[in-house]
């Protein structure tokens, strides 16, 4: 990940220019923009599969899952960011970017060598001024590893989770998350 044209901060409307012309992806975090790099197949199989765990266990209700395309909006941060799997309950989106969320209840990011330190400060700084959000799931590739942020009125402990046969339990969103499922079909070098 990084930063176009370090020296200048964008405004906003410099972004949504600049983003409805790319080719790829940029996130904007208070007048700087960073292009998002491709992930790796382990990385696009692990968010695929939380879509699918997601989707298949809300069809019909309230609530539903995107996967990486549909950005969110911080206003309060000044910052547009693309998760890698977002669910909401009713959709609000931002009249200035109409692909992007307001209100997400849960996050999700897959960690990548180039964006962990990212995800794990700055990001989720930047998503606990989301009023909606209730969950974020820093999800690692290299093993079988979730850490859990649950908002506790203004604080977000976190629960890790690390065995195939863990679930998290996601009440606000009315479902769960197997860890099974989150690694289906992963596979890792074997460690000597």
């Amino acid at each position: 990940m990084s930063a176009l044209a370090q020296h200048h901060i964008w405004t906003v409307k410099e972004y949504a220019d600049y983003e409805s012309h790319s080719q790829m992806r940029h996130e904007y975090v208070k007048g700087v923009v960073y292009a998002m790099t491709g992930g790796s197949p382990t990385h696009a199989l692990i968010g695929g599969n939380i879509y699918v765990a997601f989707d298949n266990q809300l069809p019909d209700g309230p609530c539903h899952p995107y996967n990486s395309d549909l950005g969110i909006s911080i206003l309060a941060e000044n910052a547009y960011t693309y998760p890698d799997v977002s669910v909401v309950c009713g959709e609000e989106f931002d009249p200035l970017f109409l692909d992007r969320l307001l209100n997400p209840v849960l996050v999700v990011e897959v960690l990548s060598r180039s964006t962990e330190d990212y995800d794990k400060t700055t990001k989720f700084n930047l998503y606990k001024a989301i009023p909606s959000l209730k969950h974020y799931l820093l999800v690692r590739q290299d093993r079988v590893h979730i850490t859990h942020h649950t908002r506790y009125i203004d604080d977000w402990p976190a629960v890790e989770f690390t065995e195939l046969t863990d679930e998290i339990s996601l009440p606000d969103i009315g479902c769960s998350l197997r860890l099974a499922d989150v690694y289906k079909r992963v596979t890792w070098p074997e460690q000597s």
